[in-house]
């Protein structure tokens, strides 16, 4: 078990949402604009800081992997303001693998990126990568990655430069879900094994075919699967049925499209359909369990092999009406229409829906 699934399961505890809003980052003409904020992850407070005008971020040579989640992450409101008011700092795990090195130049970009000065948002990128290629190898050089894989080694480290004695960080604490894995033996009824699947990713995989929905691969992903396992009652090996369920979902619900399998590197090019909003888990929770109700505010895209290709990603606005394409250093306006059409999209992030604020 790592430190992520040890985390606790109490958002709460989110010591960020109980300080007072300081601005601490120097920005032209908007150094103290706060406003409401409806667009996506946020402080249970509601107030976020606003963005100015986006900025596109450069490929270094193969680096659009990059860029897509930086993008994505910085659209996580709660998690843009907790590192641009510089509350992560008194939250850093001195004894971390990492020695807080990637949360603070996740930091330095996030402010850049929300001050709009192109040539500190390069010299930014240059050091997160320099940050990432010396904690993970494979991100040396100018060799294409995937993007769901540097996703989940970001959130990884995170946690890790963030985690307090209690196992619990911002990221654990808003991105953090469970699964109940139970096997049966079907001769004798007898429970074989339960485990817990802790996630801070989805990953569904995707069959090949012309067409199908988010609906179905969720659905398959917790159908009811036969499996054979050793039965301590029996004392045999018997056929067992193996049900999954979910006992905690995220403020911020991340979900991967796996298009690649092991056995074949070519993608599969079936396109997901996904819902903008109005998206529930509630027919795969556990009896005890309520599923938020969540709405998109980001979708990377990948077109090509998995060893090479393009990455870009759609991001909805600060206020939640209208979207942009980020293709490295160029944005665009584009609309929900063209995101929902998106055939090639791999990870899709959906934050909950609440009344008035969402979290």
């Amino acid at each position: 078990q790592t430190q992520l699934q040890e985390a606790s399961r109490r958002p709460q505890e989110a010591r960020e949402e109980e300080t007072s809003v300081q601005q601490v980052v120097s920005r032209p003409q908007e150094t103290s604009a706060v406003q409401r904020d409806h667009s996506g992850p946020h402080w249970r407070s509601g107030v976020s800081l606003r963005v100015a005008s986006p900025s596109g971020l450069p490929n270094l040579g193969n680096t659009c992997y990059i860029n897509v989640i930086v993008q994505c992450l910085f659209n996580i409101n709660s998690l843009r303001d907790y590192c641009i008011r510089d509350s992560y700092r008194r939250d850093i795990n001195q004894s971390s693998e990492q020695r807080g090195e990637v949360v603070s130049a996740v930091a330095q970009l996030f402010k850049a990126l929300h001050s709009g000065l192109e040539k500190d948002v390069k010299d930014k990128v240059q050091l997160l990568k320099h940050v990432i290629g010396a904690h993970g190898d494979q991100y040396r050089g100018t060799q294409h990655r995937d993007a769901h894989d540097l996703l989940a080694d970001l959130l990884r480290w995170l946690h890790n430069d963030l985690v307090n004695a209690a196992g619990s960080s911002l990221v654990s604490r808003r991105l953090r879900g469970e699964n109940n894995v139970v096997t049966v033996c079907e001769r004798c009824g007898k429970e074989v094994s339960r485990a817990t699947d802790i996630f801070t990713i989805l990953s569904l995989p995707v069959a090949p075919s012309r067409m199908c929905s988010l609906q179905d691969l969720i659905r398959t992903f917790y159908r009811r699967q036969k499996v054979d396992r050793e039965c301590s009652q029996c004392r045999r090996l018997n056929t067992c049925h193996r049900d999954k369920f979910i006992t905690l979902l995220p403020p911020v619900l991340i979900i991967h499209l796996r298009r690649y399998s092991s056995a074949d590197e070519r993608e599969r090019r079936t396109w997901v359909t996904f819902p903008a909003d109005g998206l529930s888990l509630q027919d795969h929770t556990h009896a005890n369990y309520h599923s938020p109700t969540y709405e998109l505010f980001a979708v990377v895209n990948h077109e090509g092999p998995i060893s090479s290709g393009h990455y870009t990603t759609f991001c909805r606005n600060q206020h939640g009406k209208t979207w942009r394409l980020y293709d490295d250093l160029r944005v665009s306006e584009t609309d929900l229409e063209t995101v929902l059409e998106e055939s090639q999209a791999q990870i899709l992030f959906y934050t909950e829906m609440k009344q008035s604020v969402r979290i």
